[in-house]
């Protein structure tokens, strides 16, 4: 608090691994424990040492009585003399009142460098904090450090930055690197009140506390080393209709423990602050957490009724005072540290131990493999608490009761050293246990297809059409033993490559490959294989082995094609391409086809480039042993025999093919109802195919 204004706050508690003697923090359940391991729960009040030095130091034995408080803080600056403020702490011991120093000289600044230097003087005091017999007295065992009073204004609590929780963690680290182990209190931002509902320390603290465990040892995802309470100060913000006390609880029960470090009942002359109390008391004293009011005397205007006591020994109340001492759940009810009931405590706690029995050092894993980790712990006085689990530094999980146990899922590859550390009741841990394990990689399968007798490629998958040959040989290709598949229809085989000479439709599917290689560690693949129907072509016409007459002939080919898919039909003459249809039906005309016996195939392609074929074979003759038509229909050819010319007449146009005595077409025209030719024929029997809308009627005739 500044000299003339009245702060309240709240120490909150973090868990911490024991240390052998000094206060330390359960940051699981955010609790304050003493040297002997027991809970501590300050009721006391701020007295302004900074100020006031030989009153404040002539009145510690009167405090004790007239208060029955278990806590003071006592108000420094840097400027007081060691001898001042290190007299109250020995002061406190002897009167069984447990001493927290503060520092006050950086109040409202926002300066970060400041609270380093509040840090930094503090660590220059590391032999006294540490030293177990300063003039006959432990300070060690009893002794708690506030870092400083209230650094940060509202603006800077009001930014909800980290700007506090950098500062914080720098201030701190210079006291754990001079070797003060010791709980240390942290005011919250904003002086000490933060905003919101504690915002900033239910933000920030755990990121602080997992600096700390980091500075006293343990690994920095953790909290479990950290020894540090943070403190909330409760004025105007906390006032009735302001921010809601009962969170206290709720920050203490995330394993954030706490204290009230100043309170008022009132903070503003004219009354507008008014502050209840006794809510703030009854509300600590139903979370298990300390408090302690400001002050003891000594306030300058305008906020001298902050006095808890008419003169310096308490032997006379304000209101104010009576409520924080005689009140209920005041000062009188508070219990004595449990330090100052057992001597032993803190210096002879024994030291459990601690085994893995499983798993056995040197054992081997596989990745993805569950490793349960088992251990037994004792103590030889007093019991066991927890049995921490870590992966090196990184903490597992903690088991709280017998038999401890922990399961390490999704472990790395690779070496890893598991710890076990047992603590007890009194917060004494022990030297770890340790195994040794190693986690072997999951062997690498690569998939490998060859289809239809193609090249090796990697894929991890195959499509084919029905018929075709697959082979898939996963890698490593030179390791025969360890493979097993199973696939459609029931398959199974024991061999690393699997063949498909002919492959059906129903042997379409997945197919899963398991390998396990020389460290018994197994990776499966799965091979989806897609096998595609071929498409049915049947040749319509002409009919298989079938004769077409004709010198030249004109042949027309049909096709049906049964499938899905289907992107082309082609023609063939045996090889050879004749003509391709895409769109049914489908069908190509071959003309002027010489006589011979002709092999014609149709080959139907799919959009999965499946192919179905079909084949016929035609034979072409020429045009021989026709006769002549007796009824002509009108249709007629003279003079015949001919000398030079002949001249066909019909009684409509018509078309004429001439052919001689082989079947061979000499010559072909058109005419409308007449027509004379014959100049270009030779000597010789003919025979004329006139072909009109009533049909074809062929007449011999003689050149």
């Amino acid at each position: 608090m500044k000299r003339l204004l009245l702060m309240l706050g709240c120490i909150f508690m973090l868990s911490n691994s024991a240390w052998s003697q000094g206060f330390t923090t359960n940051n699981t359940n955010g609790n304050l424990l003493d040297a002997c391991g027991n809970n501590f729960i300050m009721k006391g009040m701020n007295v302004p040492l900074a100020w006031y030095v030989s009153n404040v130091n002539g009145s510690i034995a009167a405090l004790k009585t007239n208060t029955k408080s278990n806590c003071l803080r006592i108000v420094v600056e840097t400027g007081t003399s060691d001898n001042s403020w290190q007299t109250c702490v020995v002061n406190c011991i002897n009167n069984k009142m447990i001493p927290m120093v503060e520092l006050h000289d950086v109040t409202g600044s926002t300066d970060p460098a400041r609270l380093k230097a509040m840090g930094d003087f503090w660590a220059s005091k590391a032999a006294f904090f540490n030293n177990t017999n300063f003039n006959g007295v432990n300070i060690k065992k009893h002794i708690l450090i506030n870092l400083a009073n209230e650094w940060g204004t509202w603006q800077t609590a009001t930014n909800k930055n980290t700007v506090w929780r950098d500062a914080v963690i720098n201030a701190i680290k210079p006291m754990r690197n001079a070797g003060i182990t010791t709980t240390i209190v942290v005011d919250a931002v904003g002086y000490g009140q933060d905003i919101d509902d504690a915002y900033n320390i239910r933000t920030y603290a755990k990121d602080i506390q997992r600096a700390d465990n980091t500075n006293l040892g343990g690994p920095s995802n953790s909290t479990e080393k950290s020894n540090l309470l943070f403190s909330i100060h409760m004025y105007c913000e906390w006032r009735k209709g302001g921010d809601n006390i009962a969170i206290v609880n709720t920050i203490k029960s995330s394993g954030i423990p706490i204290i009230v470090g100043e309170f008022g009942y009132q903070h503003a002359t004219d009354g507008s602050c008014d502050i209840d109390e006794q809510l703030i008391i009854n509300t600590c004293q139903t979370g298990g957490i300390g408090w302690l009011a400001w002050s003891q005397k000594g306030n300058g205007s305008p906020v001298e009724y902050l006095d808890l006591c008419s003169d310096w020994n308490c032997t006379q109340l304000s209101t104010w005072g009576n409520t924080v001492i005689n009140g209920t759940n005041g000062t009188k009810t508070a219990v004595e540290c449990s330090v100052f009931s057992s001597t032993s405590c803190g210096t002879n706690n024994p030291t459990p131990t601690v085994s893995i029995t499983a798993p056995a050092n040197n054992s081997s894993f596989c990745v993805g493999s569950a490793i349960t980790i088992n251990a037994t712990a004792s103590v030889s006085s007093g019991s066991v608490s927890k049995v921490d689990f870590y992966d090196g530094n990184t903490l597992l999980g903690t088991d709280n009761t017998s038999p401890y146990s922990y399961t390490f899922n999704n472990a790395s590859a690779g070496a890893h050293t598991l710890r076990a550390i047992a603590t007890s009741a009194a917060n004494v841990a022990s030297t770890a246990a340790t195994a040794t394990v190693t986690v072997n990689a999951l062997p690498a399968i690569a998939p490998q297809v060859q289809v239809n007798g193609g090249t090796w490629t990697a894929q991890s998958s195959a499509q084919l059409c029905e018929g075709g040959s697959l082979n898939i040989g996963p890698h490593p290709y030179d390791v025969a033993t360890g493979w097993t598949w199973t696939g459609p229809n029931n398959f199974m085989a024991s061999v690393r490559e699997i063949q498909f000479p002919a492959i059906t439709v129903a042997q379409g599917g997945e197919y899963t490959v398991n390998y396990k290689d020389a460290n018994g560690c197994t990776s499966t693949v799965k091979i989806p294989v897609s096998v595609n129907v071929n498409p049915v072509v049947t040749i319509t016409a002409p009919a298989n082995n079938s004769t077409i007459t004709g010198s030249p002939a004109n042949i027309t080919i049909t096709a049906n094609v049964a499938g899905t898919g289907i992107s082309n039909v082609q023609f063939y003459n045996g090889t050879t391409l004749l003509g391709s249809d895409a769109t049914a039906p489908y069908s190509y005309i071959w003309n002027n086809v010489s006589n011979g016996t002709y092999t014609l195939n149709v080959k139907a392609t799919t959009t999965a480039n499946c192919t179905g074929t079909s084949m016929a074979t035609v034979t072409v003759t020429p045009v021989t042993g026709h006769s002549e038509d007796l009824e002509t229909s009108g249709i007629s050819c003279f003079p015949n025999p001919f000398q030079e010319t002949f001249t066909i007449t019909a009684p409509e146009a018509f078309d004429y093919v001439i052919y001689d005595a082989a079947g061979v077409v000499i010559e072909k025209g058109h005419g409308n109802k007449q027509v004379t030719t014959g100049q270009q024929l030779q000597r010789g029997v003919y025979m004329v195919k006139i072909t009109s809308s009533i049909g074809d009627h062929w007449i011999k005739v003689t050149k």
